[in-house]
């Protein structure tokens, strides 16, 4: 969540007017404070959902065959966490694979 400058400190939820979800996510978020003094609850931010691209660029491989669960990266847009562990670095490069997904449903995973 990315609060809104308003946010600070005390004071009534509906102060909490431009709290928005953070990178990486999407939806309409949601401001409570069910006791007097204690701290805001926020929902309603949902992690953003892509796919993996046609092509692997170049340093990245999918680490396993093709599978129902693979597939689901490939052809039905899925979380970085559900994702994450199907992707690897390809041959001769090293390291650990970073997944983003900055558009809920329409976008394509961005390696790192």
């Amino acid at each position: 969540y990315a609060p809104g400058p308003r946010c600070g400190g005390s004071g009534p939820a509906s102060g909490c007017t431009s709290v928005a979800c953070g990178l990486g996510y999407h939806g309409s978020v949601s401001v409570a404070c069910p006791t007097d003094g204690g701290r805001f609850n926020l929902s309603g931010c949902s992690p953003n959902r892509c796919v993996f691209p046609a092509v692997m660029p170049v340093g990245y491989a999918l680490s396993a065959p093709v599978t129902d669960d693979t597939n689901n990266c490939t052809v039905t847009p899925a979380t970085a966490a559900e994702c994450g562990p199907h992707v690897a670095c390809g041959p001769g490069y090293h390291g650990n694979v970073s997944l983003t997904c900055s558009s809920d449903l329409s976008g394509v995973f961005r390696m790192s």
